[in-house]
């Protein structure tokens, strides 16, 4: 029986997507691979903060009492993504482990819903190109895994086209509603391209105009939540912006399809051109995102409608042509990587080449911040001499964030600079223990050597000093939005989806 079934399958399944699906076992394996070395980069740690924080206040909770405790700041990051830590957690996994495992699925399920929706935009053709194009270059596949919550909202926000496309326009309503709550820059990307199909196809007008709609009033609670605390609000320059890698084919090949689809109206290219423009606009701060990370999907597609253009023309050789230029994307695949002002020309930098030439770690995010066998110690040194709500910081924010996230602690130093405290103070001020990562300044050798302060332990990478003065002042809030009431709306819109999809008529589109 299982047998016919995959013969019926396989049936159905061209040459090209064979190939494809090759290639994407090939991600998910590497991507397994790595399990002991992530999470990939510190954003992980901020997203096990959340997802920690909301445990302890019950569900959702619009005020970060964690981060900068003891006075905290406005929650204001989507909480889709720490949702889904906080079921991976209460199902029984550590803290460490939920984060390494979504950092493991994510590359595998996003490059399987890239490929998924381009083929049915347009051919299995242009979905085995985009796949190949997408994940050898080394610089967006290593984003993927790096930046979970931008991944899974590019993959919603893909599902949403699907849906549309089919003109299932509830789905898509639905789709993007979730992509909403899952990233603050992304779905904008999606919503605004929306517009786009209504402004440019007249047949899905209609589809595209509800779809935004519904979404957009979806949105609206958390919408207002974040226009509340706006001034809290602000977009600085993150180390990143040093590192940008410039996909020399996928350009070259972009910027020819740009031009020759100029006065397209088809479903997908006036959705390849919402995409490419607006996230022009929302990463124009944040130049690596738009070439080398989410932003350069748009250029993907565009090189991707090029080189199925130019394979078209060569007939019986057609074949030939694509299996040289995925041969070429796998193996090779140039890049121009710009660094601190310097550029550099890689002629061999595809992400097999980096995998297997063991120089993966020269990319910006693909960069581990200590080894784990740093961090046992330390966080079992917290959890020996702190309780639950005590609060922990250290001289170096990140490292606040890192051990704060893996010991459950508030902390009073945090990252995601872009949302501020509405408090100011020292970081030691109101700290139980502070992880003092070496080497040490001589401002803060000053502060320490005071009396209150004392010793307890010391390795390679850091001191970790007690405050012998210390009164508890950290609190878990409680929570605003019960877990119970999150997954009683997420069954629904599940629900919601599925009957959808068991019509055989779209939904009224008036």
């Amino acid at each position: 029986m299982a047998f016919a079934l995959l013969k019926l399958i396989m049936r159905k399944l061209s040459i090209f997507d064979l190939i494809s699906l090759g290639l994407l076992v090939f991600v998910a394996v590497f991507s397994a691979a790595r399990f002991n070395h992530l999470p990939q980069f510190v954003d992980g740690y901020y997203h096990l903060s959340v997802a920690n924080g909301f445990i302890k206040s019950g569900g959702f909770t619009s005020w970060a009492w964690w981060d900068f405790a003891p006075f905290g700041r406005p929650h204001l990051y989507p909480p889709f993504y720490h949702f889904i830590l906080v079921f991976l957690i209460k199902s029984g996994l550590s803290g460490l482990t939920a984060l390494r495992l979504t950092e493991i699925l994510i590359s595998p399920l996003f490059f399987f819903f890239l490929w998924f929706v381009s083929r049915s935009l347009i051919n299995d053709r242009f979905a085995f190109l985009n796949l190949f194009i997408a994940s050898s270059f080394f610089a967006f596949y290593s984003s993927v895994s790096a930046n979970v919550p931008a991944s899974l909202a590019i993959t919603l926000g893909l599902l949403a086209w699907f849906f549309l496309k089919k003109k299932k326009w509830l789905s898509a309503a639905l789709f993007m509603s979730i992509c909403f709550y899952t990233h603050a820059g992304i779905p904008w990307i999606f919503f605004i391209s929306l517009f786009f199909l209504a402004i440019f196809n007249q047949e899905y007008r209609k589809l595209s105009l509800n779809a935004a709609i519904v979404s957009i009033v979806a949105f609206m609670p958390f919408l207002s939540h974040e226009l509340q605390y706006i001034n809290s609000v602000h977009l600085t320059s993150l180390y990143e912006s040093r590192f940008i890698s410039f996909n020399l084919l996928a350009i070259f090949c972009a910027l020819i399809a740009m031009y020759l689809n100029r006065r397209s109206s088809g479903f997908a290219v006036v959705l390849f051109w919402g995409y490419l423009l607006i996230s022009a606009v929302v990463f124009i701060k944040y130049p690596y995102r738009f070439f080398s990370s989410q932003g350069f999907i748009g250029i993907a597609f565009f090189s991707s409608l090029l080189l199925l253009g130019i394979s078209n023309r060569f007939g019986n050789k057609q074949k030939l042509f694509l299996l040289l230029v995925s041969l070429y994307l796998f193996f090779v695949n140039a890049s121009l990587n710009m660094e601190a002002g310097k550029i550099k020309f890689n002629i061999a930098d595809s992400t097999f080449y980096n995998l297997t030439s063991r120089k993966a770690n020269d990319n910006i995010t693909f960069k581990a911040v200590f080894s784990e066998k740093f961090y046992r110690p330390i966080v079992k040194t917290i959890l020996a001499n702190t309780s639950a709500n005590d609060i922990i910081s250290s001289n170096i924010p990140v490292a606040a964030q890192i051990f704060s996230s893996l010991s459950g602690r508030p902390s009073s130093a945090s990252i995601l600079k872009e949302v501020q405290p509405q408090s100011k103070f020292r970081y030691s001020d109101y700290a139980k223990l502070i992880i003092l990562i070496k080497p040490v300044t001589k401002k803060d050798a000053a502060v320490f050597g005071a009396n209150k302060f004392g010793l307890i332990f010391e390795n390679d990478i850091a001191y970790i000093l007690l405050n012998k003065n210390y009164l508890q002042k950290g609190f878990a809030k409680k929570a605003s939005f019960s877990f119970l009431y999150v997954s009683v709306i997420l069954m629904c819109l599940t629900l919601i989806i599925f009957i959808d999809n068991l019509r055989k008529k779209p939904l009224c589109a008036g």
